[in-house]
């Protein structure tokens, strides 16, 4: 983000350490102003725009990225089953809930993921879970998924 309206026009932000984690800002810029009203000192009130609130300032959003694999048969293990391939898929998991899965394993656009739901259906056929489930006490909304191949 580059500042346009501070005293140094095109600073960039989060340059020479001017920001403590510049990969957590959320983008947005609070301006703080000190008023007297009437002679009086309102240090102890917080005056806010309640449409920049609902526009979400002051949130902030952390993405994580999960990740499961198949691997090659022929290559990691000659003696494994032929019956025993893993297919990503909505089963009945022992491990977490499924209710925010689509057909294909992953959570649909828009589905709210708690603690405790599985983000990545994956199951042998010998019937051995291989989900991947969501850390605890984390929850979120279930973005676009990709596969990358």
């Amino acid at each position: 983000m580059i500042s346009d309206c501070l005293s140094k026009p095109g600073y960039l932000f989060g340059h020479n350490a001017v920001l403590p984690k510049p990969e957590l800002f959320s983008g947005q810029n609070a301006i703080v102003a000190v008023n007297v009203h009437m002679g009086h000192n309102q240090e102890d009130s917080l005056v806010m725009n309640r449409a920049s609130l609902e526009r979400g300032m002051f949130h902030s959003e952390h993405i994580r990225s999960y990740k499961a694999g198949v691997d090659n048969k022929e290559l990691t293990d000659k003696r494994r089953e032929s019956e025993d391939s893993i297919t990503f898929g909505k089963i009945q998991s022992k491990i977490g809930r499924v209710v925010s899965l689509d057909d294909d394993g992953f959570p649909f656009i828009g589905a709210n993921i708690q603690s405790g739901d599985i983000v990545i259906g994956k199951c042998a056929e010998s019937g051995t879970d291989h989900s991947v489930k969501l850390k605890h006490m984390e929850r979120g909304i279930g973005p676009e998924s990709s596969i990358v191949i």
